[in-house]
């Protein structure tokens, strides 16, 4: 169950909200949960002032494969003046939502995972990135890379760091296990640098899960810059 808020901002000047509802559209994928009973509409609790805000709570189970292109869809209907106004809403719920705060593992216990239940992790997926140009060291660029791959973008943990590569874990609460490798590729020096440039970086990954390993690959490369 994945819980939202969809904030409704009023900004006419003048004019109060006066009743607000949110319809999801159907959807196999995802539905209200039976803590809204047998509404098919969720409403705001009071009106909303002139330039305020409003939230429209929402607990919602999500039945199908988690997966890149897993959405949100719906419409927001609005009541000012008397006249009723609708705006249609569609968001993506990225697969690292449903990442869970496991305890780190070791590098042992890395191993042993990987060793002793290798056929659960079937599931593989890749991804290529660019390192930005910058005024840090190599070194201290990729730590960076590894900490916004595995704490911002993946919501996992990395296990081990050493040069120029590092693993890391994590699990979703649907019971998804992914296991991955964070490594780069030297290329030739740059102009001006005398010791070897690399700006690539590639992320393997195996999970327990197709379509959620392509999904967090596809967050991966959504990301504008590392």
């Amino acid at each position: 169950m994945v819980s939202i808020h969809i904030r409704v901002h009023n900004r006419n000047l003048t004019q109060s909200i006066s009743t607000a509802r949110v319809v999801l559209a159907d959807s196999f994928d995802i539905r209200l949960s039976e803590s809204h009973g047998d509404q098919s509409a969720i409403s705001i609790s009071s009106p909303i002032e002139p330039q305020g805000k409003g939230d429209v709570p929402m607990e919602l189970l999500i039945s199908g494969r988690v997966r890149y292109e897993l959405r949100v869809m719906g419409t927001l209907f609005y009541t000012v003046n008397g006249h009723e106004e609708s705006i249609e809403f569609n968001f993506a719920v990225p697969p690292s939502t449903f990442m869970l705060a496991i305890p780190r593992l070791t590098g042992a216990d890395f191993s042993k995972v990987l060793q002793e239940q290798l056929e659960s992790f079937s599931a593989t997926s890749s991804a290529t990135v660019q390192l930005a140009h910058g005024t840090t060291g190599q070194d201290e660029q990729f730590w960076g890379a590894v900490e916004k791959i595995t704490k911002e973008v993946t919501h996992t943990h990395a296990v081990e760091v050493v040069d120029g590569a590092a693993s890391f874990f994590g699990q979703s609460w649907q019971g998804y296990r992914v296991a991955g490798l964070i490594k780069v590729r030297k290329g030739a020096a740059e102009d001006g640098d005398d010791e070897g440039g690399f700006r690539t970086i590639e992320v393997e990954m195996k999970c327990t899960d197709q379509s959620f390993v392509d999904g967090l690959a596809q967050e991966i490369l959504a990301v504008e810059a590392y």
